[in-house]
């Protein structure tokens, strides 16, 4: 709702809510995923003829079946309401000045949700052959009441309140705009350590300057306040500048149709952060990281049953006590972390704006990184508390070109952009580890680590070779012909961590490209999109390269056939696995699941993302029906990867951990039309 007070006063109202009633099975997706991945062929059928659910006996253990897994999760109702609103007050202040504005904002949001959870013990069965051939189903477990659980509603409010004094005005040929801001934020959430309130303040200021829209500069500064850092240190002041020419509006500049647009920018400012990594709003050993050393009745300690003390003589008066711990210790003097970005960029049209060309170079140094020192004994009794001690440097570019032109009725366009940016680890608080080639210091961010696979062990006589250095992660067992061959880095005849040195790329993708084009001629129009990545590698999950994972039996994925057999050696079939075993490393041996250059593969990737055609039709006749237009289309995304990775995994998510397997990629169809009255 808009109001018009005055000319000079205005009064905007907005109000939102969305209600949502989620219903469904009680897993999570992830979960789901995990129960698809294990399942196999000799798991439970899900029903019998008599509709007995049945779990049949392998192993004497029960078989992963992801249907009566589903069952046994039970329902799940989930309600939540988003509730927000705003006011906004305008008024110009021309009888000061011409240009002159105030305007002040208070938005409020609310959000709550409460989670009911239906569930019914799920009573199998297990199918037993009888003497006459036929099965008896027998009951395993007695069925049980339903159980209800009702999670207490929670609810969150976010205040924020804004006030700002705004100015423009041109003079002839310059123009000049500012602005003053103060704004707060106020969070409540019941999740928060504490329970307390989060907050933040921040003072902004900025001068634009703008002459003949060839001279370009502007002049910003912003205080900004936490409530994460004591008194004295919670404010910090973080500033920014850039300039900007316009060489083809100068008359010493000439006229031509080669290059009719430059722009040459360039930019420096400062940007703070305030957080540990992780969720620090909820983390009690994240959040007021200067407040004093705190005391609880959790932790660990050195006995079977962790939290407790024991007192007293078994079989008289043996009872256990809370045990009290020291907390995190605090850091009185930690001030904001800084990144200090630099940007230089030209724009250019060229060929009468036919070609469009966007170049910029950054580079960021970013300090005082907020991390908690890895250099202490913990003989220290106690978790030890942040400080400003790392140091990190960015740099790459961004490249933008873009391609329009027609032949007659026919329009098209070229568009190309690519990305690159990497960085190095400067500084961070590490352990002196024994070769410097284990250092992190110095390596890219995300890098993996890991050992140099030089094949397989083909032979016996490679197995019993004397030389072959000793494996530490067999166990009770013994390397085989089809394990694998780890290189010796350090030379001392033993294969462990001491080997471990930087593999393949960062997780986090250092190149991404894109290309599309598009056209349209007599009513006909098409646009394609290609994206990519490079300069980026995938350490596999463990379902993915390893087969049977659990004791009970699980799943093996179909490219594991090309797994090392003797048959497939003797018979030059490829062969691009290990040896198959069964387990998931409980029985000691983890030598082929370590990891390592076998299996971090590139995840480059080139993706056929979208695809649409269309057509519009705005004939005579549809203007008989009152229709101004009507156009068809189909489109389709994810059409075709190239890419080196498994099949089955997304190589554009390839930062999955050890422990998640990746929800399928989904190709999409769409076809549809959009009508114009």
């Amino acid at each position: 709702m808009n109001f018009d007070v005055s000319k000079q006063f205005k009064i905007a109202i907005d109000l939102s809510t969305q209600l949502e009633d989620r219903s469904g099975n009680n897993a999570n997706t992830s979960t789901i995923m995990n129960w698809l991945a294990l399942a196999n062929p000799l798991g439970a059928p899900s029903t019998s003829q008599t509709g007995n659910r049945v779990v049949t006996s392998l192993n004497g253990t029960g078989g992963n079946n992801p249907y009566t897994f589903l069952l046994a999760e039970g329902y799940k109702r989930d309600f939540r309401n988003l509730l927000n609103g705003s006011v906004r007050l305008d008024h110009k202040l021309d009888f000061i000045t011409n240009g002159l504005n105030i305007h002040g904002i208070v938005a409020y949001q609310n959000y709550s949700r409460q989670l009911d959870i239906y569930r019914k013990q799920l009573i199998t069965y297990r199918a037993d052959r009888l003497p006459d051939n036929s099965v008896l189903f027998a009951q395993q477990g007695d069925d049980q009441p339903l159980l209800f659980s009702s999670s207490n509603p929670n609810t969150s409010q976010r205040t924020t309140i804004e006030l700002a004094l705004d100015y423009k005005r041109t003079f002839g040929d310059h123009t000049v705009t500012g602005l003053l801001l103060y704004n707060q934020l106020k969070t409540v959430d019941p999740s928060f350590a504490f329970g307390v309130p989060n907050g933040y303040q921040s003072y902004v200021g900025r001068v634009v300057y703008d002459y003949k829209n060839k001279y370009l500069a502007e002049l910003s500064g912003a205080y900004n306040g936490t409530e994460n850092f004591a008194p004295g240190e919670r404010f910090g002041f973080f500033p920014s500048f850039s300039l900007g020419w316009v060489p083809t509006a100068e008359k010493f500049f000439p006229r031509n149709n080669i290059l009719t647009f430059l722009k040459i920018r360039g930019s420096f400012g400062e940007v703070g952060n305030d957080q540990l990594s992780g969720d620090f709003l909820t983390n009690p050993n994240s959040r007021f990281l200067y407040r004093p050393t705190a005391y609880s009745t959790n932790g660990t300690f050195p006995n079977s049953t962790a939290g407790f003390y024991y007192f007293g003589e078994v079989g008289s008066n043996y009872a256990r006590y809370n045990a009290i711990r020291e907390g995190r210790s605090n850091n009185p003097f930690l001030t904001w972390e800084r990144a200090q970005k630099t940007n230089l960029g030209i724009e250019a049209n060229l060929w009468k704006d036919r070609i469009m060309v966007v170049v910029d170079i950054f580079s960021e140094e970013r300090d005082n990184i907020l991390a908690v020192p890895q250099t202490v004994s913990s003989l220290v009794g106690t978790a030890l508390p942040a400080q400003n001690l790392g140091r990190m440097k960015n740099k790459g570019y961004e490249v933008d070109v873009t391609y329009r032109n027609k032949i007659k009725d026919f329009n098209y366009w070229v568009k190309a952009n690519v990305s690159y940016a990497t960085n190095i680890i400067l500084f961070q608080d590490e352990i002196t580890r024994l070769f410097p080639y284990q250092q992190r210091t110095g390596q890219r961010f995300g890098q993996i680590f890991g050992y140099i696979s030089e094949g397989l062990y083909n032979s016996w006589e490679e197995v019993n070779d004397p030389k072959r250095p000793v494996s530490t992660f067999v166990g009770s067992n013994r390397i085989q012909p089809g394990d694998i061959k780890y290189r010796d880095v350090n030379g001392d005849g033993i294969i462990n961590f001491l080997d471990e040195v930087p593999i393949g790329k960062p997780t986090i993708p250092e190149t991404i490209f894109g290309f599309s084009l598009g056209a349209n001629w007599k009513g006909f129009d098409l646009s394609v999109l290609f994206q990519g990545a490079t300069n980026v590698s995938i350490n596999y999950s463990r379902l993915a390269v390893q087969a049977f994972y659990d004791v009970n039996p699980a799943s093996a994925a179909e490219y594991l056939l090309e797994s090392w057999s003797q048959e497939r050696f003797d018979a030059g079939l490829p062969i691009n696995f290990p040896r198959l075993s069964v387990g998931n490393g409980t029985n000691g041996f983890t030598h082929n699941t370590q990891t390592s250059t076998f299996f971090v593969e590139d995840a480059s990737y080139v993706r056929l993302k979208n695809m649409e055609v269309g057509y519009t039709l705005t004939d005579n006749v549809l203007k008989k029906g009152k229709i101004k237009s009507l156009r068809v289309y189909v489109n389709a995304n994810n059409l075709i990867t190239w890419t080196n990775v498994l099949q089955g995994i997304d190589p554009e998510t390839p930062n999955l951990g050890a422990n998640f397997e990746p929800y399928p990629l989904v190709r999409t169809v769409n076809v549809g039309a959009n009508i114009t009255f």
